[in-house]
């Protein structure tokens, strides 16, 4: 029986939606050419080695999520803002 390895990852309001509906959908208005470079960076360095990047789920009452001047884990942009959850999981023999 395999298991699954998962890190846990926050990640900004732009990287969340990208990672649950595909970088093409954001808004041009709201992610420039050097949001999309950084998000396309991030995703290849967080699905080396096997791994797939998810997106989380906030909960119920969106405990999950805050606010934060931390950059995010996917595109790395310090920019403040919300941060969700999002994992990178791969199977493990």
């Amino acid at each position: 029986m395999s298991k699954w390895e998962t890190i846990d990852l926050d990640v900004c309001d732009n990287c969340a939606y990208a990672i649950a509906n595909g970088a093409g959908e954001i808004d041009p208005e709201y992610a420039d050419e050097g949001w999309h470079a950084a998000f396309d960076a991030g995703v290849e360095w967080e699905t080396a080695d096997g791994w797939d990047l998810v997106s989380g789920d906030c909960g119920d009452e969106g405990e999950y999520c805050y606010f934060s001047y931390s950059p995010c884990d996917v595109c790395r942009l310090p920019l403040g803002g919300d941060r969700h959850l999002a994992h990178v999981m791969r199977e493990t023999p």
